[in-house]
C-alpha cells in the first residue's frame, strides 16, 4: 500500500482533552499541527487558537491573511503557518495585547493577558553531560542550553529571558514551592508543594489545593511563580 504521507488534519472527536472546542462535533476534522517545538499530544495548532480558543478570526483563511502580514508573533518571533504548533507557557504577542498559553481550571488551554512577554517559565525535561563540564539541558518547549551550572535538574522550572537566551531564576520543585498540574485528571489545578515521596521505580507527589492533599505524579507538576506569569 502506498504511502499517503503526513496528513494536515485529524478527526476533531480524537484531538486532545486539554483542546476545548464547543462545536467539537459540528465538523468532522480540524486543522493538524505541523512538526515543531511540541508534540502532537501536547499542543494545538495556531490557527485553532486564533479562530476557536481567542477568537480573533472566524476562519482559518482569516487567520492566514493575519499571519502573513507578521501580525502575530511567538515567543517574539513572527510565525507565518496556521499549523504552527502552540503549546503551554508559550506567550502570543499581537496588536491586541500579549497573552499566554495556560490551563483553565479543568485542564483545558486558555489565553490570559501577561506583561512579561519577554520571558517564559520552562521546565527542564532532559540534561546531558557535554565536554569540558558543559552539559546541555532540555526544555519542554523543544529549545536547548548549554551551561556549566550542574545544580540544574530535570523537574527544576526556569524563568527563561526569550530575548536574550538567559535563564533569569530558578525554582526547584521543592516543598512549600507554588505548582501547577499539567496532566491527569487534575491537570489545570494550582497548589503548594506539601510532600514528595520516593516509591521504587516512580516519585509521587502531595500537593496541597485549596486545603485538599491531591497525589499525583512528579512529572504531572509544573513549578512557577506567579510573577512569571
Amino acid at each position: 500500500m502506498a504511502n499517503k504521507g503526513t496528513r494536515n488534519h485529524f478527526k476533531r472527536s480524537s484531538i486532545p482533552d486539554k483542546v476545548w472546542i464547543r462545536n467539537k462535533k459540528e465538523y468532522k476534522y480540524i486543522r493538524r499541527q505541523a512538526p515543531g517545538p511540541h508534540t502532537i499530544y501536547t499542543s494545538l495548532s495556531l490557527g485553532v487558537l486564533l479562530r476557536d480558543i481567542m477568537k480573533v478570526v472566524d476562519t482559518l483563511n482569516e487567520a492566514s491573511f493575519l499571519l502573513n502580514k507578521g501580525a502575530i508573533k511567538i515567543d517574539g518571533k513572527a510565525r507565518k503557518g496556521t499549523d504552527f504548533p502552540i503549546g503551554f507557557m508559550d506567550c502570543i504577542e499581537m496588536k491586541g495585547g500579549n497573552y499566554r498559553l495556560v490551563l483553565d481550571s479543568k485542564g483545558r488551554y486558555t489565553a490570559e493577558k501577561t506583561e512579561n512577554k519577554e520571558s517564559k517559565p520552562l521546565k527542564i525535561t532532559n540534561k546531558v553531560v557535554l565536554a569540558k563540564g558543559k552539559y546541555q539541558i532540555t526544555f519542554h518547549d523543544g529549545r536547548t542550553k548549554e551551561t556549566k551550572d550542574n545544580s540544574l535538574r530535570v523537574g527544576d522550572v526556569v524563568n527563561y529571558d526569550t530575548s536574550k537566551n538567559e535563564i533569569k531564576d530558578v525554582l526547584k520543585p521543592e516543598e512549600g514551592a507554588t505548582c501547577i498540574i499539567i496532566e491527569g485528571r487534575h491537570a489545570g489545578q494550582k497548589g503548594t508543594i506539601k510532600k514528595l515521596a520516593e516509591k521504587s521505580a516512580k516519585k509521587d507527589i502531595t500537593v496541597d489545593v485549596e486545603g485538599k492533599d491531591i497525589i499525583t505524579r512528579y512529572n504531572y507538576i509544573f513549578p512557577v511563580k506567579e510573577e512569571w506569569l
